[in-house]
C-alpha cells in the first residue's frame, strides 16, 4: 500500500524530525501539492539534510513550483536564495507573482497550504 503526505503537512511535522526522509521521499511525487507541502514542511523543521535533495528537486521543477522551493531553502538558511525569492515577487509575470505572494507567503507565514 502506498503511502502519501497529503493535506496539511507542515502543521502535522511541526517539529518531528521522524518526518524528514519521508518528506523528502515526497519531493519526488507526481502531484504539484504534494511536492510543495514536502518542501515546505523541510524548510519548517530546519534540517540541513533536505538541503541537497531540496536543490536535486529544483532543478527540474516546474516555474510555478520553484518559488516554494526558494521558500523552504531560505528556511533552511540557504540565504543566497534570497535573491530567488526577491526575482519571484519581481517577476513580470502577474502568474509567478501571484503564486509567490499569495501561496508562497501565505504557506510560510500561517503554516496552512
Amino acid at each position: 500500500m502506498e503511502r502519501r503526505i497529503t493535506g496539511n503537512t507542515t502543521n502535522r511535522t511541526s517539529g518531528d524530525k521522524r518526518a524528514v526522509e519521508p518528506l523528502i521521499g515526497a519531493l519526488e511525487d507526481e502531484i504539484d501539492g504534494i511536492r510543495i507541502n514536502a518542501a515546505l514542511a523541510l524548510g519548517k523543521l530546519s534540517d540541513k539534510k533536505a538541503i541537497t535533495p531540496l536543490l536535486r528537486t529544483l532543478e527540474n521543477e516546474k516555474i510555478d513550483i520553484k518559488p516554494f522551493f526558494f521558500g523552504a531553502l531560505f528556511l533552511l538558511g540557504e540565504e543566497e536564495y534570497s535573491s530567488e525569492i526577491i526575482k519571484s515577487i519581481e517577476n513580470p509575470d502577474a502568474d509567478i507573482r501571484h503564486v509567490f505572494e499569495f501561496k508562497v507567503l501565505g504557506c510560510l507565514s500561517l503554516g496552512v497550504c
